[in-house]
């Protein structure tokens, strides 16, 4: 399985997630969101901080990939995990 296949199949996996997100208000894919947050776990990643450090980081890698559509910021990230 090539990195772009296994990246498929992560979306594949979490595509049928229902969005409680106000569609009105939404900036970034929810599927971009957890496969960011994923990548930057793996990656040592261990809090909301150093999820967006990590974007950050990796941010030109993060672009040479199909779906990617930028960084939310740290208040848009409290927003998404609704602990705003």
């Amino acid at each position: 399985m090539s990195f772009e296949d296994s990246d498929h199949a992560l979306i594949k996996h979490f595509s049928n997630l229902e969005d409680p997100r106000d569609s009105t208000q939404v900036r970034h894919d929810l599927l971009d969101m957890i496969a960011h947050a994923i990548a930057a776990v793996i990656c040592g990643a261990d809090d909301g901080v150093s999820i967006a450090a990590f974007a950050r980081a990796k941010e030109e890698w993060l672009r040479s990939h199909d779906r990617y559509d930028g960084l939310p910021d740290q208040n848009r990230r409290a927003d998404h995990r609704g602990r705003r």
